[in-house]
């Protein structure tokens, strides 16, 4: 295969939690750009907080898919040269969000912070403590009023929980990207390690996977995948 785009999740892949790169991460991601070969980031972080990502890094041509797919923009400046909005929420779908954030920020105030998102609705415990209830109020809550999230699912995730609409997700944006770049599937690789990972990992023939499956290598680290990478790179 000849490697031409390669996608990453970026907490607790391309970096863990809240933390930079290792500059040996930087190295290999600057290495691959250099060599031609595309860097995607996708995240359910939003796209401004990954242009901050991509800028320190260096990376000059990335391109950035925040949300978990609902945005796509080309490079880290402001405004992006080529941006792409993959969802519009009908108005019930909007407004239930927003009476669902009203009745969050009601029971958790201060405790709860709420990602300045476009469209999904991701909430965060401030203290640990108050982990546990915030996913009970969120899962119940949604269950309660299935009637008015129709189309969502809802991400867990080990700092946050999130609702997504169901036809936005990380591998319909690499699908999309892909078309964008006119990149068949044997050309792409991708490496995540979450639930909302999987779709995009399903979308390309090399998949790595970081303690999550299915994909077609498992690997313990972003250090393991990028050697593994590094040796498809010189084999093709």
């Amino acid at each position: 295969m000849t490697v031409k785009l390669i996608a990453f999740d970026l907490d607790n892949t391309l970096a863990e939690l809240n933390r930079p790169a290792s500059r040996q991460t930087v190295d290999a991601l600057l290495d691959f750009e250099s060599r031609g070969i595309i860097i995607a980031i996708l995240s359910g972080k939003p796209t401004s907080y990954l242009c901050g990502f991509v800028r320190q890094m260096g990376l000059a041509d990335a391109i950035i898919s925040g949300e978990n797919g609902v945005m796509i923009q080309y490079g880290a400046k402001f405004p992006p040269s080529k941006f792409f909005l993959n969802i519009e929420l009908d108005k019930q779908s909007l407004r239930a969000i927003q009476t669902f954030e009203q009745e969050i920020r009601k029971t958790f105030g201060q405790d709860v912070w709420i990602q300045p998102n476009i469209v999904n609705f991701t909430s965060f415990p401030v203290h640990k403590d108050v982990a546990e209830a915030l996913f009970d109020f969120f899962e119940g809550y949604v269950e309660k009023h299935k009637l008015e999230f129709p189309h969502f699912q809802i991400y867990k995730h080990v700092d946050a929980i999130e609702l997504v609409p169901n036809n936005v997700d990380k591998g319909l944006a690499l699908k999309q990207i892909m078309h964008l770049e006119n990149l068949h599937r044997d050309h792409v690789v991708a490496v995540g390690d979450s639930a909302s990972d999987v779709p995009m990992l399903k979308e390309v023939e090399h998949s790595f996977g970081i303690g999550v499956k299915p994909v077609k290598y498992s690997v313990d680290s972003i250090d393991d995948a990028i050697e593994k990478i590094q040796s498809l790179i010189v084999s093709s």
